[in-house]
C-alpha cells in the first residue's frame, strides 16, 4: 500500500550506510494519512539488511507542516558531515520550499528548515560540503532559475568554567567548586567528568 524512492547514498562512520529517499507507508489512520510523501532517511548494513539499530527501527520520516495538509516532502540527496551529522535536502509541496533536515549521527533525533528559493516550486537536489566540511553548497531550482545554496553548519562552540569556593583548604578539608557548561554562549545541559592528575574524582550533572 505504499511506494518509495531513493536518491542517496552514503557512508557512517560506523560502517554502515544511510540512504535519503522519500516515501508513503500505507495503513496510516487519522489526519496522518493524508500526509502524501514524507522525506525519509533509512539505514542498511553492509551485507544491505536494515540497520534496525539506527533511528526508529532502522528508519527517520520527516513531515512538514501538520498532518493532513498532504505535503509532499521529498529528500533529494545528503551527505554526512565530519561530527556524523546527516544533512538531506529536497523540497516540500506544504510551502513549495526547498527543505534542509540534519539529523544526529545514530538517527535518534534531527533539525529542519525550509529555504524560500524565490519561485512556488522551489526544491534542492543535490549538496556537497567544502572547505573544513561543515560548509556546504546546494544546488536546485527556484523561480524557474538554477539556484546555489551556501549553508555553515559549524558545531557551536562550547566552553567549560571551573569556579572553586575559595582559594586554597587545610590539608583533609572538603573543596567546593561548581561548574559551568554554556554552547553557543547559552547554559546547557550535560555532564562533566572532574579528575585531579587524571584521576577521576567525579562525574557532575
Amino acid at each position: 500500500g505504499g511506494f518509495a524512492e531513493a536518491y542517496g547514498f552514503a557512508r557512517l562512520a560506523d560502517g554502515n550506510y544511510v540512504v535519503s529517499a522519500y516515501g508513503y507507508r500505507g495503513g496510516r489512520t487519522g489526519p496522518a494519512a493524508n500526509n502524501n510523501v514524507d522525506a525519509i532517511l533509512f539505514s542498511l548494513k553492509p551485507d544491505g539488511g536494515l540497520n534496525r539499530s539506527w533511528g526508529t527501527n532502522g528508519l527517520v520520516t520527516y513531515h512538514f507542516g501538520e498532518d493532513g495538509n498532504g505535503s509532499g516532502d521529498r529528500h533529494r540527496g545528503h551527505l554526512v558531515l565530519p561530527d556524523g551529522r546527516i544533512v538531506g535536502v529536497g523540497a516540500t509541496q506544504g510551502t513549495n520550499n526547498a527543505i534542509l533536515t540534519v539529523t544526529a549521527p545514530d538517527g535518534s533525533g534531527g533539525e529542519t528548515a525550509t529555504i524560500d528559493l524565490g519561485g512556488t516550486d522551489d526544491a534542492l537536489w543535490g549538496i556537497t560540503a567544502v572547505g573544513d566540511g561543515y560548509h556546504v553548497v546546494a544546488t536546485g531550482v527556484g523561480d524557474g532559475d538554477a539556484k546555489l545554496v551556501t549553508i555553515d553548519l559549524s558545531p557551536a562552540k562550547s566552553a567549560l568554567g571551573l569556579h572553586l569556593a575559595n582559594a586554597s583548604v587545610a590539608f583533609g578539608a572538603e573543596a567546593r567548586a561548581s561548574v559551568d557548561l554554556t554552547v553557543a554562549g547559552a547554559p546547557a545541559a550535560g555532564s562533566v567528568d572532574l579528575a585531579i592528575d587524571g584521576k577521576k574524582l567525579s562525574t557532575v550533572e
